[in-house]
């Protein structure tokens, strides 16, 4: 099968005196048993997050989320990965139900501009 990162979601939560935190962090490594990633983010300035459906000749078709401040400023970019395997080291193609979720959870969480206030 293809390889795919799935993760785990940890949060909010307070750190006493430096404010609120989140965690995304992928499955344990079989052999170190530790997380083949993790990010851990201050939620103290992060004001919204936004779905964004980018198109580039360079890419073809992208897919992100994006945590932002106040001011518009991008703090984290989360985007789907292309299955590069499963379509011959070519772009614009994802894991099945890749962009199914991603849509869901636009529709679920996001307003008509694909803003999700968090502050």
């Amino acid at each position: 099968p293809p390889f795919r990162i799935d993760y785990n979601y940890v949060g909010p939560f307070e750190i006493p005196g430096k404010g609120m935190y989140m965690t995304l962090a992928g499955p344990d490594d079989k052999e170190h048993l530790v997380a083949r990633f993790e990010c851990t983010i201050n939620l103290d300035n992060c004001a919204f997050m936004t779905f964004d459906e980018l198109y580039t000749t360079a890419t073809g078709q992208l897919y992100s989320m994006r945590l932002r401040d106040k001011d518009d400023e991008t703090i984290l970019s989360i985007l789907l990965n292309f299955d590069i395997k499963g379509n011959n080291g070519q772009k614009g193609k994802y894991y099945p139900g890749q962009v199914e979720k991603w849509k869901d959870l636009k529709s679920k969480y996001a307003d008509k501009n694909g803003r999700v206030k968090l502050l």
